[in-house]
C-alpha cells in the first residue's frame, strides 16, 4: 500500500543519511537528478525524526545565492540552522535567498509566500512583506490583507517598544508603562524560571525574548480571533502590558508561555504537541484543577493520546481542542504522580533524541502507548473532582519588588482595550 511504500522511502532515505553525513555532498553533486532527488528526500525524512544537526552537516557546503541548489533545500538548511542555535546563519540563508534573481523567477507563490513567512520570524518585516506580496497571485485577497496588516503591525511593535533586560529576559513592552512595569515582570518571570527548573533541568543560560502586549493589540495581530491569552513562537508574547498587579491567574500566563520555551530549549523543540501542552499546564501555579476525565469515560468519550495529539496539530474543533488540553494535562499530572520526575526528565530526553512518542513512552516510561492510556485512565478515576494547589502569590509577596507601585498610563487619544478574560478561558483553557 501506499502508507508502506512511504514508509520504506523513509527507512531508505534515513540509511543513506550517515554517507551523505560522513562525506557531505558539494553544489555540483546536484547536476545529477538522482543524486539530488536522494539528497532531498534525505533531508526531508531527516526533518520529520527531527535531526536537524544532520541536515545542517548535509547541506553544509549550500548557501543562499547558489542558484542550482533546490530552494526547498535552502530552505531547509535556514529551518535546521535555526533549530540548532545557528540564528545568524539560518537568517543570512533566507536573506541571499530573497535576493536571488534566480530563485525569484523559478519559484512558486507559495514558496515565495513561505520564504516570507520564515523572514518574519527573524524580524526581517520588509523582506518580509516583499515575499509575501510577491506571492499574492495565489493567496486569497481578504487573507493576503488582513496578514499583511499583522506583519506591520509586527514591526511597528517591534521598532516602537521599549526594551529591558534581565539576567534570563530580553523584555518588550509599551513605552506608555513605566521601567519599573518591565523589572516586576522580570523578576516574576526569573522566580517561576527558578521553581520551573524542577521539571525541566538543563534549560540553557540564553535570554528568552518576552514580548508584553495591550490585549486589542495581541488578539488582532497574534490571535487570530481565537480565544487565546499568550503565544510562543520563539518569542514569548503574553497581552498582559496593562495588568496592574501580578495576580495569580497572569502569572499563570506568563508561566504557561514561559515552559514552552524551556521545554522546547532542552529539546531542541522535539517534544510533542500533548507532552508540551500537559507539561507547561501541570506547571502552571492554580488553585483549583478540576478533573474532566470522570465526565468523559462515563461518556465513552475519552481520547487516546495519538488522537489528542492529532486534535493539537490541527485545533479544527474548539470543543475538541479544549477536551485535548484537559486530557494533556492530567497525562502529565498521571506521569510525575507514578514515575516521579525522573519520569518526566526521561521523556524530555528522549524527545531531544529525536524520539517519536511511542518509542519515548517505552524507553522513558517502560509503557506502550496503550498501557500508558489506559493506566493514565484508571488512576485518573481514583482522583478527586477537583484537586486544590497551593500557589505563590506575587501580589501578597513580602518581596516589595514583586508590586507594581506605578500605574498605566494611558496614551494619549488612544483608548487601550482591558484585559477582559472570557469565563471561557478563566475556567476552561
Amino acid at each position: 500500500d501506499a502508507g508502506a511504500q512511504d514508509r520504506s522511502e523513509t527507512d531508505e532515505a534515513l540509511a543513506r543519511s550517515a554517507r551523505f553525513v560522513d562525506r557531505p555532498p558539494t553544489v555540483t553533486m546536484l547536476a545529477m537528478p538522482l543524486l539530488r532527488r536522494q539528497i532531498e528526500r534525505t533531508c526531508r525524512s531527516l526533518a520529520q525524526h527531527q535531526r536537524w544537526e544532520d541536515i545542517v552537516t548535509i547541506t553544509a557546503a549550500f548557501g543562499g545565492r547558489d542558484e542550482h541548489v533546490p530552494s526547498g533545500l535552502l530552505m531547509l538548511r535556514s529551518r535546521a540552522l535555526q533549530r540548532t542555535r545557528k540564528v545568524d546563519e539560518a537568517r543570512k540563508i533566507l536573506t541571499d535567498l530573497a535576493a536571488n534573481t534566480a530563485f525569484l523567477k523559478r519559484s512558486s507563490a507559495y514558496l515565495l509566500y513561505e520564504l516570507g513567512e520564515m523572514l518574519v520570524t527573524f524580524d526581517e518585516f520588509e523582506l518580509a512583506l516583499k515575499m509575501i506580496q510577491k506571492g499574492a497571485p495565489r493567496i486569497r485577497m481578504d487573507f493576503l490583507s488582513e496578514r499583511l496588516r499583522q506583519v506591520r503591525t509586527q514591526q511597528r511593535l517591534h521598532t516602537s517598544y521599549s526594551t529591558s533586560e534581565a539576567a534570563h529576559f530580553h523584555l518588550r513592552y509599551p513605552p506608555e508603562r513605566a521601567a519599573t512595569f518591565a523589572v516586576g515582570a522580570s523578576r516574576v518571570l526569573e522566580a517561576e524560571r527558578t521553581r520551573l527548573l524542577k521539571w525541566v533541568p538543563g534549560t540553557s543560560e540564553k535570554q528568552v525574548s518576552v514580548q508584553l502586549l495591550w490585549y486589542d493589540e495581541f488578539r488582532r495581530t497574534y490571535a487570530g480571533g481565537a480565544d487565546i491569552l499568550g503565544l510562543f513562537d520563539g518569542t514569548v508574547r503574553v497581552p498582559l502590558a496593562g495588568v496592574a498587579e501580578f495576580s495569580p491567574l497572569v502569572v499563570s500566563i506568563m508561566t504557561h508561555e514561559l515552559a514552552h520555551a524551556m521545554i522546547a530549549d532542552v529539546t531542541d523543540g522535539r517534544a510533542p504537541h500533548w507532552f508540551q501542552e500537559g507539561l507547561a499546564q501541570h506547571v502552571e501555579m492554580r488553585r483549583f484543577r478540576p478533573n474532566y476525565i470522570t465526565e468523559y469515560s462515563a461518556q465513552h468519550s475519552l481520547l487516546s493520546i495519538p488522537v489528542v495529539e492529532g486534535v493539537l496539530q490541527s485545533f479544527s474543533d474548539a470543543a475538541l481542542v479544549e477536551q485535548a488540553y484537559q486530557e494533556s494535562e492530567w497525562v502529565v499530572a498521571f506521569i510525575e504522580a507514578r514515575f516521579g520526575l525522573p519520569g518526566i526528565h526521561r521523556l524530555l530526553k528522549s524527545f531531544r533524541d529525536g524520539r517519536q512518542t511511542e518509542e519515548a513512552v517505552k524507553e522513558a516510561l517502560k509503557l506502550s502507548i496503550a498501557e500508558l492510556d489506559a493506566a493514565f485512565i484508571a488512576w485518573s478515576l481514583q482522583q478527586p473532582k477537583m484537586v486544590r494547589d497551593t500557589i505563590i502569590a506575587y501580589d501578597a509577596h513580602p518581596d516589595e519588588s514583586f508590586k507594581l507601585s506605578t500605574p498605566v498610563k494611558a496614551e494619549p487619544g488612544v483608548k487601550k482595550e482591558p484585559l477582559n478574560v472570557p469565563d471561557s478561558l478563566l475556567f476552561g483553557n
